[in-house]
């Protein structure tokens, strides 16, 4: 498996375009593999016509058998899209989310540091359910944070304060069964 081996859905003959490999995670089950990776495009600028930046373009999450070492058809996952202070509607900026971890009823959960606190993505692996949910939490009081995803859906973080350290935890499996047993 090499990067050169991983689909580039945004590949273009007008505009140069990169992946950047995130983080790979195993899947609890079977040998495979769930390689997370963000696009990007080079950013034209209009009134020069030259290369000015580089825009995000959107991220895929890859299965990659290990024992047939064949990738299945790519996941795609949602950015999070912060609104712009211009004041226009339905304009903001995308930002990829961070690959968190899978569990062992397939879904891969993602996470955004946002104003609030942070905002959680899940994702069926087989791409056909999104949940978004929101976990508040001051920034401002937490000097380092790191989150850990159990293989049953516990959503744990612990939490570096000036003078303590916390442990916060979430159930994300009810909810999610929650949510499937409304829906099926």
């Amino acid at each position: 498996m090499s990067k050169s081996d991983i689909a580039n859905p945004f590949e273009s003959d007008t505009l140069e375009s990169w992946l950047q490999i995130e983080k790979v995670i195993p899947d609890y089950n079977i040998h495979k593999l769930y390689i997370k990776v963000d696009y990007f495009y080079a950013h034209i600028d209009e009134s020069s016509r030259m290369q000015s930046g580089i825009d995000y373009e959107g991220t895929f999450v890859h299965p990659f058998d290990v024992e047939t070492k064949t990738y299945g058809r790519p996941i795609s996952v949602l950015p999070y899209t912060e609104p712009t202070s211009s004041g226009y509607a339905g304009s903001g900026q995308s930002i990829p989310y961070d690959f968190l971890g899978t569990t062992e009823d397939g879904w891969l959960f993602f996470v955004l540091s946002i104003e609030p606190g942070f905002s959680i993505q899940m994702v069926q692996s087989d791409g056909q359910k999104i949940l978004h949910r929101n976990i508040y939490l001051d920034h401002k009081k937490n000097l380092f944070y790191t989150f850990n995803l159990s293989n049953k859906g516990v959503l744990s973080a612990l939490l570096i304060q000036a003078d303590k350290a916390v442990v916060d935890w979430w159930r994300t499996d009810n909810l999610i069964q929650s949510v499937m047993g409304n829906h099926e």
